[in-house]
């Protein structure tokens, strides 16, 4: 569409390798001396303008003035691309080497081709075949076809052809799924040295669906750092994002769209501390989401998108905070703004536990069911619709059932942050089993669990008990050794006792039946023999991911690093007490 450009800055931070296929490539190096000086004319001048100036030639001096050219061209084109920054190969076809080239032109993001790749006759065979072979390998690539024919409008149909394909787009610009094609006249009007300002301005052009492939392969980048988000990536930007591509029809209204889902689960990653890798500044990203004034709990209930209606509901929200709380919590809020609750997301969820205290709603609001309010597939929108039930009220009636779907929603976010969704099948780190009140946490590191005859089977446990749910909007879970997790499809919050630690044999950790464990009493060096005090059988309750069990360690057991206590050797020793 015209009037949509992606920005040369986003192309050129986007492509990564060149590679130039001809075979009239030729790196050879000619002194001067070798070349008379009216050949030498030629690298700087078009034929037509020499005119009847250039005398016959012999074949041995027009076998070199041949070669120079291509050594020319090919030096020319190789300095253009790498001046830019960009890796450049110089392929130079050849009889035989067709799969050698396709190899390469796979491992590159822009394809500089010679449509006369012809060296028995072939037509434009030996072209259409690394076409082709880029057509089938479903990558994001730019074909810039360049030729000597004066009829460019029969490419487009040849390569349809050939691939049984439909393309889209003019006949000089189009693309066939992934694959991006700009055919031109052999550097018509372009310098050899200026190719890649040519071809970064032939990719920027005018494709709304250019920015879509962007997004996606921008969207598998994100897959790949923030590991958690997965599903939520699957529903909310693969196939809906292709059609939101079809569909939408004016640019801006395209990029705002395309800016808002991206950076509102970046931003989602980022509050919720799930991020995994270590490449990611989650400040640097935390600041530059704050500068776009995307707030973190009202956006998901203003689907229009409409700031203005935003701005209202933030507003209601601090009104309903400064009446309830401006004499109970000594708290000053009358002066905050949205951007302040957001940035302290959990003193929020504190002020609304709090609700529970003295703050009611309408009648028609009490009956509200549970599954009427937490039927979303996303936890984060189940907050913001029991937020906007009360953003409703005007009245002060009981609010006691509505507060604990509050809180049960939020129990179900923190499900949603730490636990596992696919059952394990077996016991590993993480694994979390029950014995009438009693829940075990496994923490027995994973090089351990991969060799059990190293370890004699015994897996090392720390234990904790079930806690109201009602504490779970009072908790700091940064501090707190808790988790929550599901049990029999409810959210249940559990405290860890980090040093209340167990050493259990398990000889088969087989997750399908009740868990059979005995507890050791004796190391067999301090005793010669093992002494078996207690057996039981454990069920399996959940999965809590690892970097959650990780850090409920490390927030328990760091102080003994800190006062120079091995923590392993704590844990060897704890478990066999």
């Amino acid at each position: 569409m015209s009037g949509f450009c992606v920005p040369e800055k986003v192309i050129q931070e986007y492509l990564k390798s060149f590679v130039f296929v001809d075979d009239k490539i030729s790196l050879e190096h000619y002194p001067p001396e070798e070349i008379p000086d009216e050949k030498k004319s030629l690298l700087e001048s078009e034929p037509e303008e020499i005119g009847d100036f250039v005398p016959p030639a012999t074949p041995l001096e027009e076998k070199k003035h041949t070669k120079a050219l291509d050594t020319a061209l090919s030096k020319n084109v190789y300095e253009s691309i790498s001046k830019g920054g960009y890796p450049c190969d110089l392929f130079r076809f050849e009889v035989g080497k067709l799969e050698h080239c396709k190899r390469v032109c796979k491992n590159c993001d822009v394809v500089i081709l010679d449509w006369e790749l012809d060296p028995h006759g072939e037509g434009h065979i030996p072209s259409l075949k690394i076409i082709k072979s880029l057509y089938e390998e479903k990558g994001l690539r730019f074909i810039y076809l360049y030729t000597v024919v004066g009829n460019l409008e029969n490419i487009k149909s040849e390569i349809e052809e050939y691939l049984e394909i439909t393309c889209e787009g003019e006949d000089f610009d189009f693309h066939a799924d992934y694959l991006y094609f700009f055919v031109r006249k052999k550097f018509d009007g372009v310098n050899p040295e200026d190719i890649l300002d040519s071809v970064i301005n032939a990719i920027s052009g005018k494709y709304k669906g250019l920015m879509a492939r962007f997004g996606l392969e921008f969207a598998s980048d994100i897959r790949g750092l923030l590991p958690t988000v997965l599903s939520r990536y699957d529903e909310r930007i693969d196939s809906p994002l292709v059609n939101l591509m079809a569909s939408t029809k004016k640019d801006e209204e395209f990029y705002s769209i395309l800016s808002r889902i991206f950076l509102s689960d970046i931003e989602y990653a980022v509050s919720s501390k799930i991020t995994a890798s270590p490449n990611i500044n989650r400040q640097q990203i935390s600041n530059f989401l704050k500068k776009q004034d995307f707030t973190k709990k009202l956006r998901d209930a203003i689907e229009s998108g409409d700031e203005d209606k935003m701005n209202e509901i933030g507003n209601k929200v601090l009104k309903l905070l400064e009446t309830v709380f401006r004499k109970r919590s000594g708290i000053d809020i009358k002066n905050a703004t949205v951007e302040d609750i957001n940035e302290d997301p959990e003193a929020f969820l504190k002020y609304l536990g709090k609700l529970s205290e003295n703050v009611s709603l309408p009648k028609k609001i009490k009956g509200l069911k549970e599954e009427t309010i937490l039927n979303k597939q996303e936890t984060r929108s189940q907050l913001i619709s029991i937020l906007s039930c009360l953003l409703i009220s005007d009245t002060e009636e009981e609010i006691e059932p509505l507060a604990y779907n509050m809180l049960d929603a939020h129990c179900r976010f923190q499900c949603l942050l730490s636990n596992v969704r696919e059952e394990a099948i077996s016991l590993t780190q993480g694994t979390i089993l029950k014995d009438g009140e009693t829940y075990y946490l496994c923490i027995t590191p994973l090089c351990d669990i991969s060799f059990p005859n190293k370890i004699k089977h015994r897996y090392v446990f720390i234990l904790g008990k079930r806690i109201p749910k009602k504490e779970v909007a009072f908790i700091n879970r940064d501090r707190n050794s808790i988790s929550v997790i599901y049990e029999d499809s409810s959210p249940v919050i559990i405290r860890w006792n980090l040093f209340d630690i167990i050493s259990l044999k398990i000889s088969d950790t087989s997750l399908c039946k009740p868990v059979k464990a005995e507890i050791v009493a004796k190391l067999e060096e301090h005793t010669g023999e093992e002494e078996r005090k207690l057996e039981k059988e454990l069920n399996y309750v959940g999965q809590l991911r690892l970097d959650c069990t990780l850090s409920i360690l490390n927030m328990g057991l760091s102080r003994t690093g800190r006062v120079g206590i091995d923590t392993d050797e704590l844990i060897r020793l704890r478990s066999y007490e």
